[in-house]
């Protein structure tokens, strides 16, 4: 009635105090639009007040935002306080609607910490424990931020305050958050903080961390007296108690975990040292020579440590049986005292080892022949060489052993040997031996010919047969030269390349030892092609073109050379045929070889992935991309490089 009286005379001002001293401010709110705008701000923040009383926290943030809208602080009654109020109830409210991030920014712009404090307890409530925690800090409640940093398992938060609180309980909930989390040497350093040194001894027996010297003497002496030899010996180590940790491993015959635990211990290079020197002389009174020597490198002495490896038997390499029973035929490696002495020949570099080494790979063979060097010491050589980062030498050698390995007929460790010289070479951008490449590339066609033929590509296989026999296959590959003239007739009888087929059946059938080495069914095969000649009207197989890649001439698909610019021209690792611009696949990751894109895409269509056939590095979808005719281009660039460089590995090193 008051406020229609009021209104009815003209008074809205005098209604509008009769408003709002009863609280009626959504009426408040619609008559201070017309009649005094000055205190909707008020109004506003007196609305959202009541809607957080109520719970109504989305209501009341809205309520609370135009409270703070636009409106001129001039014309806001008390409007520090008015500021005040309403942002220390959109900071409740942002808390209360899960709008964290908000609020903490919000709280950085507040200073009073009763609001901070309110806040904080609100977002604990909320488990935002680490924003919690902040305002905490800022409030100067470390121990409690500490707490609740560890209990959201915010450690760098935690870590920095760790130092400025003394409760033990503290550093135990740290202690105890950081081993669940698998960070033991720093949980066991907190336990030590909070005198818990049961936990401290549990966590040097169960996870073997390095922690204080005084719980690693204990933990050695609760070893000695269960009768636990190894835990004593590295704990004694860790105690940096050396010299009894020593005589218990001599007692007990126990040198072996010395040695590791020295390897694990921290202490001056001189004391390592010296602690390694005393276990090359154990070694070395109990005529373990290999053993001694391993010692003396770790501790510098390289001469004796040379000279330990190079008293060893005259043997320098041993039967890989695993690998024998892998390749199907003997697989050699150096012997670990030859490993040991090429390793020590790189570490020191030192011209006299070095020499006095290859001195001894030599002794055997003195006055042969590079092609009649024995087949291990050419082994040891390459390694030797590999280690100085002589790579044009090893690459020599490299390719005297992989000649072995295909004689032999191991023409995948061949390859493998062969495919690492060129990655080596290629990384630090030397020259590639063009005979490198050639045997890699003969071998690797060698290699694809199952695979294509199995796919039915076998005009591909039998161009790739043609490449070898033209290669000269009774030399290159004599271990199996019936089978692959076999293999040729068939594949290009299937081909249409009849003439071809001839030809090598005839050659197969002219030598009585190839001919016996293959069944007599199909020796009865080949003779039906050698009985029937192509007849001379018949035409010939025109094998597809394809443009070279340098200068775009039309070259046979088999063809790796081209007689227009004269440039080598790189081969497909899927197909072994040459490669072209409009169909270059992204180079494998691993080996840097091309392939053509479209050979890659029909293997992807049933395969998510698939492996690269001349490094068999897995390749994913993913990887396999199509390169632009300009990155084609760029890649065929690269590969020209390789054969044209007069660079050192020295100088590309500098």
């Amino acid at each position: 009635a008051a406020i229609e009286s009021f209104v009815r005379a003209g008074a809205p001002r005098e209604a509008l105090d009769v408003m709002c001293d009863s609280q009626m401010w959504e009426s408040a709110k619609g008559l201070a639009t017309t009649v005094d705008q000055r205190r909707l701000p008020m109004i506003h923040r007196q609305v959202a007040m009541g809607l957080e009383d109520k719970g109504d926290y989305e209501g009341a943030l809205a309520s609370y935002k135009e409270a703070l809208g636009e409106v001129d602080e001039s014309r806001v009654e008390d409007s520090a306080e008015h500021f005040r109020a309403c942002n220390a109830g959109l900071a409740r409210c942002l808390c209360y609607c899960g709008m964290y991030e908000p609020a903490a920014r919000l709280c950085e712009r507040i200073a009073e910490e009763d609001v901070l404090v309110e806040c904080a307890a609100i977002l604990e409530r909320m488990k935002q424990y680490s924003l919690a925690g902040r305002l905490h800090q800022r409030l100067g409640n470390l121990e409690r931020a500490c707490s609740l940093y560890i209990q959201d398992m915010d450690f760098d938060a935690a870590k920095p305050l760790m130092d400025q609180v003394s409760t033990p309980k503290l550093h135990l909930l740290y202690a105890k958050a950081k081993e669940a989390r698998g960070f033991f040497k720093e949980a066991a350093a907190s336990y030590e903080k909070g005198g818990d040194m049961e936990s401290i001894v549990r966590l040097l027996v169960d996870e073997r961390i390095a922690s204080s010297t005084g719980a690693a003497e204990i933990v050695a002496d609760y070893c000695r007296r269960v009768g636990d030899v190894t835990g004593s010996i590295e704990f004694l180590t860790r105690a940096r108690l050396e010299e009894m940790a020593f005589e218990m491993a001599v007692r007990h015959d126990q040198m072996p975990v010395y040695e590791r635990s020295l390897a694990e211990s921290e202490g001056s290079d001189e004391l390592v040292e010296e602690r390694y020197r005393s276990v090359a002389g154990y070694y070395k009174e109990r005529n373990l020579p290999l053993e001694a020597a391993k010692n003396y490198v770790l501790c510098g002495e390289y001469e004796v440590a040379m000279e330990l490896c190079l008293s060893l038997d005259q043997t320098n390499v041993s039967v890989d049986e695993t690998a024998a029973s892998v390749a199907g035929g003997r697989r050699w490696k150096l012997s670990p005292h030859m490993e040991l002495a090429i390793d020590i020949a790189g570490r020191c570099h030192d011209e006299g080892l070095v020499n006095r080494l290859v001195d001894h790979l030599l002794r055997a063979n003195a006055g042969l022949e590079d092609d009649e060097l024995g087949y291990h010491q050419a082994q040891s050589i390459y390694k030797l060489h590999q280690v100085l980062g002589n790579y044009e030498e090893s690459a020599r050698i490299a390719m005297l052993i992989a000649k072995r390995e295909q004689d032999e007929g191991r023409y995948k460790a061949a390859q493998s040997l062969l495919l690492k010289t060129y990655k080596d070479l290629y990384r630090l951008k030397m020259r590639i031996p063009r005979e490198l490449w050639e045997r890699l590339m003969l071998l690797q066609s060698y290699i694809l010919v199952k695979p294509r033929a199995q796919l039915d590509e076998h005009i591909n296989a039998a161009l790739l047969l043609k490449r070898i026999c033209q290669g000269n296959v009774l030399q290159s590959f004599r271990k199996h030269a019936a089978q692959t003239l076999a293999s040729a007739v068939i594949e290009c009888m299937k081909s249409g390349m009849k003439a071809e087929a001839h030809a090598y059946a005839c050659e197969l059938m002219r030598d009585a030892e190839l001919r016996n080495r293959i069944s007599e069914q199909l020796r009865k095969k080949i003779e039906v092609v050698v009985r029937k000649p192509p007849k001379g009207d018949q035409q010939a197989f025109q094998e597809a073109l394809s443009p070279c890649p340098y200068c775009a001439a039309p070259l046979p698909d088999s063809s790796l050379s081209c007689g227009h610019c004269q440039n080598i021209v790189p081969f497909c690792a899927v197909t072994g045929l040459h490669v072209v611009l409009s169909d270059w696949s992204s180079p494998c990751g691993n080996c840097s070889f091309p392939m053509r894109y479209s050979m890659l895409e029909r293997m992807l269509a049933h395969e998510k992935s698939i492996v690269c056939p001349m490094c068999s590095e897995e390749l994913a979808a993913s990887a396999v991309t199509k390169l632009s005719p300009e990155d084609a281009l760029e890649e065929a660039e690269k590969f020209k490089r390789n054969f044209t460089r007069t660079m050192s590995a020295h100088e590309n090193r500098s």
